[in-house]
């Protein structure tokens, strides 16, 4: 489901149902392709600690560091995750 997939989209696919709309959806979007350009977006060098959910229902606490890489063509976006469920 991932291969070939926009990023934006294989990040949604991990959000929980009450976190997925199609206005969510754009607005992730948008941040990413402006990422992507640019090398800013709302949340890079910082960590942000969201709840998430497995395509098999799980939910997992996580911190989440991006951080913008540059290359000859634009951006790419990094991110460190850890899972932080038990703590």
């Amino acid at each position: 489901r991932a291969i070939g997939s926009p990023y934006w989209e294989v990040q949604s696919y991990l959000l929980t149902p009450e976190s997925r709309s199609p206005s969510v959806l754009e607005r992730m979007k948008a941040t990413m392709q402006n990422a992507f350009k640019t090398g800013h977006q709302h949340g890079l060098d910082q960590t942000l600690e969201i709840e998430i959910q497995s395509p098999l229902g799980e939910r997992k606490s996580i911190s989440v560091t991006s951080f913008s890489i540059k290359t000859a063509v634009g951006y790419r976006v990094g991110s460190v995750v850890h899972d932080i469920t038990e703590q």
